[in-house]
């Protein structure tokens, strides 16, 4: 089991690439974050309304008649998160070719 640890561990390591430099990324991004958040949910209510539905147990809003609209806002902040992390994985895969 220790192999499998240490070869994940190594997938996402990217040579060249420090914590400083993933965390000079990150905050570089952060104009980034804010674009794709602008496509995915119009303006900050849209965001909102996300994360209430994101904190709202699924059950809870089957009872209001609001489940659709848990879910579709729940996989649209998920996938935006996944979108963020995505860049800035990318660009720090660029970064370790560079290095």
């Amino acid at each position: 089991m220790n192999w499998f640890i240490e070869e994940r561990h190594q997938m996402f390591e990217i040579e060249g690439v420090t914590q400083t430099i993933w965390v000079i990324i990150g905050i570089l991004n952060i104009p980034v974050y804010f674009f794709i958040g602008k496509l995915f949910f119009g303006d900050m209510a849209g965001f909102f309304e996300s994360l209430r539905y994101w904190f709202t147990p699924n059950i809870i809003s089957m009872f209001r008649g609001k489940w659709t609209q848990d879910v579709g806002h729940s996989w649209k902040l998920i996938i935006w998160i996944a979108a963020c992390f995505a860049c800035v994985y990318g660009e720090a895969k660029l970064i370790g070719n560079f290095l």
